[in-house]
């Protein structure tokens, strides 16, 4: 009965994989045109759609239904822990959600492009949203900016999350950070009295709309 419940999984992720190659073709033409431009009208699940593969080449499921049943329990357990281990790994270095719990400022001129302003009381903590490297921390007039690269295993694009207007940085230069470890708090915006920080994810130098 597990064998079964087994096969039946590998099955549904083979037809899933199918699908996704048949979408990210599709993609691929309508995201190379925006490449070219200063920013981009895609989404950033749209680009994760279009780039993600959740199986590593040598981790396939056969499409042969002989060969599956062939496979003896060890073997298919072990396929399908290998899959899920690649998708987690890639789920890792994939921006996802937002640094903090607060409310979203829609009306703003604070931030150009494509962005995320989030509002939420002074110290509030900040995390990073992907695992990666901490490629740049400046302080501006406004606070710190902090730039995270993240390495896709998947792809050679340059990907990266901004973290603007932190305060007290608990992180350092070329620091290798967690996806959700703290690496700064909310501070009070210079001459005003908000409680913000500005998001933004850019994949090769392109400013991508987190969310």
């Amino acid at each position: 009965m597990q064998i079964k419940r087994e096969l039946a999984r590998i099955k549904m992720e083979s037809d899933a994989l199918d699908k996704f190659i048949s979408q990210a073709k599709q993609l691929d033409k309508d995201a190379s045109a925006s490449l070219s431009l200063d920013y981009s009208t895609l989404t950033f699940p749209d680009f994760f759609r279009k780039h993600a593969k959740a199986y590593d080449a040598s981790h396939n499921a056969s499409t042969q239904e002989q060969d599956v049943l062939m496979k003896d329990k060890e073997t298919i357990i072990k396929e399908s822990a290998e899959r899920q281990k690649t998708y987690r790994a890639l789920m890792d270095v994939t921006p996802s959600g937002y640094p903090l719990e607060g409310k979203v400022l829609t009306q703003h001129s604070i931030l150009t492009g494509p962005c995320v302003l989030l509002k939420a009381p002074a110290g509030t903590p900040i995390h990073a949203t992907a695992s990666g490297k901490v490629v740049e921390i400046e302080q501006t007039e406004k606070g710190y900016l902090i730039q995270i690269a993240h390495q896709n295993p998947n792809n050679n694009k340059s990907i990266r999350t901004c973290y603007h207007f932190c305060d007290k940085p608990t992180i350092t230069l070329n620091q290798q950070v967690k996806k959700g470890q703290v690496i700064a708090y909310v501070g009070v915006l210079p001459g005003s009295s908000l409680n913000i920080m500005g998001y933004q994810v850019q994949i090769d130098r392109i400013y991508i709309q987190p969310k």
